[in-house]
């Protein structure tokens, strides 16, 4: 049997399929990468001008905060986002100067960031939401919805200033810990820092909620039966006809406000959960169609209690072998430790409450106004209104043949470059990253460049979550591709969000094209003890639909067989 390759043919010149035009000479110079952790896909000009500018404004807010010293750009170009980080001209003395303050105010910062979290910044975070969710949409004009978008707009930039004042103290605290467990302990696997750190968190919380709501499907016949027969599209009118379907429903609904306001992709533009929560059906009958074990509060595949004890008795060893170190050293470890544990619930918890709930609200407040510019006749459906910018929906002076004429242009834009490859760096080449802590951390959590594969049926990658499995490769550039997946079946994406969770309590491993060792994905697979290789690049599109292949998570590489 022949051993395939995955060499890719050589192109002549991939600019020409994707063109760009440089504001001056000084942008062309510099480095422009496409970020593919949080827009694997093209996206629209609201998600670009709203959402990804806000993030932008984030990003900068928090670097002078710290003192970080850099300032960060993201461009959009021909649907996709590319971001540059641009460096200060600074003598070494200045530079010096700089990362002391740098370290000074981070320190600070990582001490106090489960203070911050439970006693400033998530307090102010549901004041947003609540100003969101108590505003009476439905029975606002379009004037005072504009009004209450202008008013609003300061609150979602501040979600994402708080977003970014938590990331990055808390990658640095994660990892000066698994450093500090590497150095301690160099011969123990690069997973044992992340076992002492398994606990319960949002993620793990809506894992539990779903998997009962899947066990009372089972305990009533007729639901059961309705979900395995009837599409997820047409199942919630079937149910409303029965007194077990209408107490099927009413536990939807009830988890669906706790956790449905959830989406496949970072998006202004796509559905949540709570407006089509057919995804959330699909996952209920799969696991109706394949059942699972009984899980009474089931984290991953595990009981939760079943989660703490391991985690437990991997610290006891830890402990147990720090006996001998003096003193001071095993004070730094608890100390470090205690500050991980909240880093590594956190890492899950900030996505839920302000990616997830922020960009609901806003999505909410912003479709409506979609509706009224539909009712006035300038637009033709109220998704059109993501295809605008924020500024020409906030100045809605356009007359309805420019909005139409200007969304179709852009639309035909979109399906043109939906067919093109978009390079993965434009301008400069990138230099050498210095190797600092700063820069690890963001590698544990971005990925880099992927190591080279050792053979021409590999593919390499990091390693995210241990273990060995073979399987059928299912590719899934969005998560309603995935809905075609069956058990121990290995997923391959782009990228997960916390929507695609779902899936893990019945995929056997998975590979992704971006992401590191404290990626979303990775951080869930270890939940769910399956394994996975992140940060590929290219998995996506190497790898075949259908192949078999084996993922090596524990060495980060996927072979085909």
């Amino acid at each position: 049997m022949s051993t395939p390759s995955l060499n890719q043919p050589d192109r002549a010149d991939p600019m020409a399929d994707f063109p760009v035009q440089w504001a001056d000479a000084a942008e062309e110079e510099r480095t422009w990468l496409r970020d593919t952790v949080h827009f694997p896909t093209a996206i629209t000009h609201m998600d670009f001008t709203l959402l990804v500018k806000s993030m932008e404004h984030g990003i900068n807010h928090a670097a002078a905060t710290y003192a970080l010293g850099f300032l960060e750009e993201y461009k959009y170009l021909n649907g996709y986002v590319y971001e540059s980080t641009a460096l200060p001209l600074l003598s070494a003395e200045e530079s010096a100067a700089q990362a002391q303050r740098a370290e000074q105010q981070i320190e600070a910062a990582m001490g106090e960031l489960g203070y911050r979290w439970e006693q400033i910044w998530l307090p102010e975070i549901q004041t947003h939401l609540t100003t969101w969710q108590e505003y009476d949409l439905a029975n606002a004009s379009l004037t005072d919805l504009l009004a209450h978008l202008a008013a609003t707009l300061p609150n979602y930039r501040r979600l994402w200033e708080i977003h970014f004042l938590l990331f990055y103290p808390m990658m640095l605290t994660l990892n000066a810990f698994t450093e500090m467990v590497q150095e301690l302990f160099p011969e123990s696997d690069p997973f044992a820092a992340y076992t002492l750190l398994r606990g319960e968190n949002q993620t793990t919380r809506g894992h539990t909620a779903l998997a009962r709501l899947c066990h009372l499907a089972q305990e009533k016949p007729l639901v059961g039966a309705l979900l395995r027969e009837q599409p997820a599209a047409r199942v919630l009118a079937e149910l409303a006809n029965s007194t077990d379907g209408q107490l099927f429903l009413d536990a939807l609904r009830a988890y669906l406000q706790s956790y449905g306001r959830c989406s496949d992709r970072v998006s202004l533009s796509a559905p949540f959960w709570l407006e089509d929560p057919t995804l959330v059906l699909r996952t209920i009958q799969e696991r109706l169609t394949h059942p699972q074990p009984s899980p009474d509060d089931t984290t991953s595949g595990q009981t939760a209690a079943d989660s703490k004890a391991h985690r437990e008795a991997a610290l006891a060893r830890v402990r147990d072998a720090l006996a001998g170190y003096p003193e001071p050293v095993i004070a730094q470890f608890e100390g470090l430790y205690g500050l991980a544990l909240v880093s590594y619930q956190l890492s899950e918890d900030h996505n839920f409450w302000i990616d997830n709930q922020g960009n609901y609200h806003m999505r909410q407040l912003l479709r409506t106004i979609g509706e009224r510019l539909t009712t006035q006749k300038i637009l033709e459906t109220p998704e059109d209104l993501f295809s605008l910018t924020l500024d020409e929906v906030q100045s809605s002076s356009a007359g309805a043949a420019q909005f139409q004429s200007l969304i179709a242009e852009r639309r035909a834009q979109a399906t043109h470059f939906a067919a093109v490859v978009p390079p993965p760096l434009l301008g400069a080449p990138p230099t050498a990253m210095p190797d600092d802590p700063f820069v690890r951390a963001l590698t544990k959590f971005f990925g880099g460049p992927p190591p080279e594969a050792q053979a021409p049926n590999e593919v390499g990658g990091y390693a995210g979550a241990p273990g060995v499995v073979q399987g059928t490769a299912r590719i899934a550039r969005t998560l309603a591709e995935a809905d075609r997946i069956l058990p121990g079946e290995i997923l391959v994406a782009p990228t997960t969000t916390p929507a695609w969770s779902t899936l893990f309590g019945y995929i056997g491993a998975i590979v992704t094209d971006s992401g590191g060792i404290l990626s979303h994905c990775a951080v869930v697979a270890r939940e769910y003890g399956i394994p996975a290789v992140v940060g590929t690049a290219m998995a996506t599109a190497l790898l075949q639909d259908g192949q078999w292949i084996e993922v090596d998570g524990t060495h980060g590489v996927v072979r085909i067989l």
